[in-house]
């Protein structure tokens, strides 16, 4: 997973372009100038769900992106609670995003959900930890 920049509206000719979205020029640095920075997770999900739509796209080039700003992702830290890890998944289920497949297993939600993260891997005796970018 990597941070990229959006552009939208913007000449393509002078800056070093990585992906585009239809409007969206993907750059891999921000471009200091007028124009507003949309900041972009690339991921390679092993699963999305049908809110991913809401939350990212598929470019030109068939890369996944989420935008950065709209979720949060994490991990669930080891653990030997394989049915209190099962329960969680499932309670979290409804709410996801994306799942991909870093060196750990990574999930991708709304960042509004943070909180309620937190509270249903308390109730199921489980650790997580935040990635931030």
């Amino acid at each position: 997973m990597k941070v990229y920049y959006g552009y939208e509206n913007i000449e393509s000719a002078d800056i070093n372009v990585h992906d585009q979205h239809e409007d969206l020029i993907i750059v891999s640095d921000t471009i200091v100038d007028f124009h507003e920075t949309i900041p972009l997770l690339h991921i390679n999900p092993i699963q999305t769900t049908l809110l991913y739509e809401d939350y990212g796209f598929v470019s030109d080039s068939q890369n996944h992106y989420v935008y950065l700003d709209m979720i949060c992702a994490f991990f669930i830290i080891d653990t030997d609670e394989q049915p209190e890890k099962d329960m969680f998944l499932l309670q979290m289920e409804e709410e996801l995003i994306a799942t991909c497949k870093e060196e750990k297993r990574i999930y991708i939600l709304d960042k509004h959900h943070q909180l309620l993260i937190k509270k249903w891997a308390t109730a199921y005796n489980l650790d997580v930890e935040f990635i931030l970018f």
